[in-house]
């Protein structure tokens, strides 16, 4: 029942943060479009974090990946917690958190955050 309680949080916490999407101004998603569109150079080719330079593994060193807004996969398990982590502490979460590979603006989505926090 526990746990039944927390995923129903969870589920509540992601339609509130889904609908509040809708109230960001237009030209935060222009240039994560425009971003997108210009090709970065960055998808799977890393072997390394880029971040610690570890190489992935199944464990802190796992891969972390975007979903929905980039499809980023440069930055470990360990130091996407952290980025998060950084964020938040330094209220740097508005209008939402960043992906964190260099230049990118595309938002962290809910999944990964309720995965990593």
């Amino acid at each position: 029942s526990n746990s039944n309680n927390s995923t129903l949080q969870a589920i509540k916490i992601s339609d509130i943060v889904t609908n509040m999407i809708q109230f960001i101004p237009k030209e935060h998603f222009d240039e994560v479009q425009e971003n997108k569109e210009n090709g970065d150079d960055n998808k799977m080719d890393h072997i390394t974090c880029q971040v610690c330079y570890c190489e992935f593994d199944d464990d802190e060193g796992k891969r972390v990946v975007m979903k929905k807004y980039c499809s980023h996969g440069m930055i470990c398990k360990g130091c996407f917690q952290q980025h998060l982590k950084i964020k938040i502490k330094d209220d740097d979460i508005t209008p939402w958190i960043p992906c964190a590979a260099p230049n990118c603006k595309a938002p962290v989505c809910c999944s990964l955050l309720f995965d990593h926090l």
